[in-house]
């Protein structure tokens, strides 16, 4: 949101929706922004019914689930359900979550797949403070960073939301409990699915880096003959 219209439009948006309940595209452009920006400058009780409804949506459209896996898909459904409904903030993860909600070709695979993303995305307990719009925030000035380190280097983060850091908004509970073991399930598959080639290019890698690779021996000159 570069401008005060913009504002001004988003917010007409959110006040429609709690009207008519409509997911129309100018309520749409408000979770597109919020991906796009991470920028958490709307009223949290105007916003969550949105998600509400796009997040529910989302998991009831696309390919279908498979029979064998519909018992818990159903009940992962509702724990992600439950969990946004309870909080009282804007979730650590808005924009990740706004962006997840909006990708076409995410809504469009794999339901396992979105399930689990998306319970990583809101089994959590951090929430963000309000903002101001983009428009009269203050320029953010670049501080150096580390000693030897070039100013346009960026620094690698850990991963938000990784299967050892699940925790769930609901403790406790058997059906968030079992959510959480799927996700970090989920995991595991994706890794074992891995091609072999990537896998022993990786461990080829990590011999270089650690030193352990074995080093071609020198030739060694066959001796002259007296």
């Amino acid at each position: 949101m570069s401008t005060p219209s913009d504002r001004t439009m988003h917010e007409a948006a959110l006040k429609a929706f709690g009207e008519t309940k409509a997911l129309n595209d100018d309520v749409l452009a408000v979770v597109t922004f919020l991906g796009a920006t991470g920028c958490n400058c709307y009223a949290w009780e105007t916003v969550r019914p949105v998600l509400q409804a796009r997040l529910e949506f989302v998991l009831e459209s696309g390919p279908a689930v498979a029979d064998e896996k519909k018992d818990e898909y159903v009940q992962d459904k509702e724990v992600a359900l439950n969990a946004l409904a309870q909080f009282e903030a804007a979730p650590f993860t808005l924009q990740r979550l706004c962006e997840v909600l909006t990708d076409d070709a995410l809504v469009n695979g794999r339901k396992d797949k979105l399930m689990w993303t998306l319970l990583k995305l809101l089994c959590i307990t951090s929430t963000l403070p309000v903002e101001k719009p983009l428009y009269e925030q203050e320029p953010v000035e670049e501080e150096p960073g580390p000693i030897g380190m070039p100013m346009d280097t960026p620094i690698p983060m850990p991963p938000i939301g990784g299967p050892d850091d699940i925790q769930c908004v609901m403790p406790g509970t058997k059906a968030a409990e079992a959510a959480a073991e799927r996700a970090t399930a989920a995991d595991g598959e994706a890794a074992a699915e891995a091609p072999a080639d990537s896998v022993a290019d990786k461990a080829g890698e990590a011999h270089v880096a650690d030193g352990s690779a074995t080093q071609p021996a020198a030739a060694v000159p066959a001796a002259e003959e007296s």
